[in-house]
């Protein structure tokens, strides 16, 4: 199985894999890992230069491809359409964070996935870093009503987007970002099996290139930035202002906090786990669905979702 995931040059006969991620949750390191374990490019939908080129391959001297450092950013002009569009086209694995933004900010090229990762951030960590991080670099149209209603609409947003796919009817894995950080061996193995709709990569080459990927060092750009706190009560990025906004706004997702494991519940039986349960029954689907597939893919049916509105 792993011999037949190269770079593929009949990519739109395979059915492609969606990274779904909320904004500032990690996606680039976990982009990054997948292209290292599979050795093949990963393409995102947004029309934006900062997650289109991030993982685009270029040619060396030698002509082999190697990733484009974060250095070669500045260099590149911005990228046309059409060769965006190439780069989905011709890619496994697609990143979105569909369907969180308008219509026009999507590359609308028919792209169909068959089955999602959903990269997962406490959303702690994800609101209130994005907005203290707006709002430092524009403090002065920022007020504590606009500070507030900013973070009131991204917790609705965070919530819908999740919903959302958890409700998928295609094969979805979750990923939460701290136990990439804290446990990547494990997690990208579960996730491999995933993919790949075997229930075990144990003694194979994956186990290798999974332990290579993860033990050579990645650049900090590729990591989700962190929230920093100031130590100035007149501004609104101190602890104080944190703890009121946190326990205001944190109530409406306390549900979905206790599904991934953000928050105990302490109502139920502790021993349950509603992540590894949800992980455990859609590999189930993917290994199902992979069985299914013919070894052709060209005459092959399956259920997809269109990443497009």
């Amino acid at each position: 199985m792993f011999n037949s995931i190269k770079y593929l040059e009949n990519i739109n006969d395979f059915p492609k894999v969606g990274l779904m991620f909320f904004e500032n949750s990690g996606e680039n390191l976990l982009r990054l890992y997948l292209e290292r374990i599979f050795k093949v490019k990963t393409a995102c939908n947004i029309k934006s230069d900062n997650y289109n080129h991030l993982h685009l391959f270029k040619y060396d001297k030698n002509d082999s491809k190697v990733p484009l450092s974060n250095s070669n950013l500045t260099k590149l002009p911005n990228s046309s359409v059409i060769n965006v569009i190439e780069n989905i086209q011709t890619s496994w694995i697609i990143a979105s964070d569909f369907p969180c933004r308008q219509k026009e900010d999507y590359i609308n090229d028919n792209i169909l996935i068959s089955s999602a990762i959903v990269l997962v951030r406490n959303p702690i960590e994800v609101i209130m870093s994005k907005i203290l991080h707006d709002y430092v670099h524009d403090r002065n149209n920022n007020t504590k009503e606009l500070f507030i209603n900013q973070i009131d609409q991204m917790l609705e947003d965070w919530k819908y987007f999740y919903n959302y796919w958890i409700e998928s009817p295609i094969p979805i894995h979750i990923i939460r970002y701290e136990d990439l950080i804290n446990e990547p061996f494990e997690i990208l193995v579960r996730l491999v099996k995933f993919l790949l709709g075997i229930r075990t990569i144990e003694n194979t080459k994956l186990e290798f290139l999974i332990g290579s990927a993860i033990n050579k060092e990645a650049e900090h750009y590729y990591y989700a930035y962190d929230l920093e706190l100031k130590d100035d009560k007149n501004s609104l990025i101190n602890d104080e202002n944190i703890e009121i906004i946190q326990l205001n706004f944190m109530k409406k997702l306390k549900r979905m906090l206790i599904k991934l494991n953000y928050e105990i519940n302490h109502n139920e039986d502790e021993e349950f786990n509603w992540l590894n349960e949800f992980n455990k029954e859609n590999l189930v689907k993917s290994v199902e669905f992979h069985d299914n597939l013919s070894n052709q893919f060209l005459t092959s049916n399956y259920l997809s979702i269109k990443l497009e509105f």
